[in-house]
């Protein structure tokens, strides 16, 4: 577009510049007047704008590698055994505390991130379910012949 963007009398007319890193993500560009507010008109564009993935964070105890009888010696030499509280409220917090520090202890908290799957807006419900199916079975195919 070269239309000119500033109006002043007496001095030569300027063009004000709207740049962007990709020609294909501006669009209907529109130079409009400004009706005395300034010298400049008003330039105004639609820009295609690409949003960030969503990252999901997610956490989890690997509870299924714990060394079960050094748990339960810990356990069994914890408060909870040797000065269990009379109230049971405090009796409660007790527990929520000890099992919290054990389990700390045995299985700690991990976390990773992962970007969310990608949303198909364009496909049919029945599409998304037979993909579904479809790789479902693929795994199921691949783990009997050993992949």
């Amino acid at each position: 577009m070269t239309q000119l963007t500033r109006r002043l009398p007496g001095v030569a007319n300027l063009l004000d510049i709207l740049a962007a890193g990709s020609v294909s993500r501006v669009t209907n560009v529109t130079v409009s007047e400004a009706d005395f507010i300034s010298d400049h008109c008003l330039l105004s564009a639609a820009f295609a704008v690409r949003l960030p993935k969503p990252v999901v964070k997610y956490t989890w105890r690997n509870t299924g590698n714990i060394n079960t009888t050094s748990f339960e010696d810990d356990l069994r030499k914890s408060v909870i055994f040797s000065q269990p509280a009379t109230d049971v409220d405090a009796y409660a917090d007790q527990l929520d505390s000890v099992l919290t520090e054990l389990l700390d202890k045995h299985a700690p908290v991990r976390s990773s991130r992962r970007r969310s799957p990608k949303i198909s807006r364009w496909l049919s419900d029945e599409a998304i379910t037979a993909k579904r199916l479809r790789r479902r079975l693929e795994r199921h195919w691949h783990y009997w012949l050993g992949c």
